[in-house]
């Protein structure tokens, strides 16, 4: 069941969605309860979050409850899916076939650019996080959006 009545620039679209929905643990597995939230609206309002700086309460209502949103990305943080998802898409992105470890990279720009791709993200502009694990995950959130993008393009 799907919440979004409204489109925001921040939201997946529908590739990209396809592109990372297998790398984001979607569905309850064993006898639990079974998730009604559309975690695709989770992620999204997620992203909104991040990409704008707003704070969780000041999330808009065409997003689920931002307590549930609150819930499932603390949880992603804490099972490292954001750090998952991540290291997966930056394989499909960056990996050569011959590639063994880490490659240094031989122009300064190209990490600069980097920085001012996360610039983009105003929840990275300052440190709103009590606990380093959810500023790390912020930091894989924008990183997963940026890619996601260049994917899709």
């Amino acid at each position: 069941m799907s919440h979004i009545t409204a489109q925001y620039t921040s939201d997946l679209t529908d590739e990209q969605w396809c592109i990372n929905e297998p790398l984001l643990p979607v569905k309850r597995s064993g006898a639990a309860r079974p998730i009604e939230l559309d975690m695709r609206a989770v992620l999204d309002a997620t992203l909104y979050l991040v990409r704008t700086g707003y704070q969780w309460d000041d999330i808009p209502k065409s997003y689920p409850n931002h307590n549930s949103m609150y819930y499932h990305y603390r949880k992603w943080t804490k099972h490292e899916t954001w750090r998952a998802s991540n290291d997966a898409l930056r394989q499909i992105v960056e990996k050569e076939p011959n590639q063994k470890g880490f490659r240094v990279l031989p122009r300064r720009w190209v990490v600069e650019r980097t920085f001012a791709w996360f610039g983009r993200y105003r929840r990275l502009g300052k440190n709103y996080e009590r606990n380093p694990a959810c500023s790390e995950g912020v930091i894989y959130i924008a990183s997963i959006h940026t890619m996601l993008r260049r994917l899709a393009a």
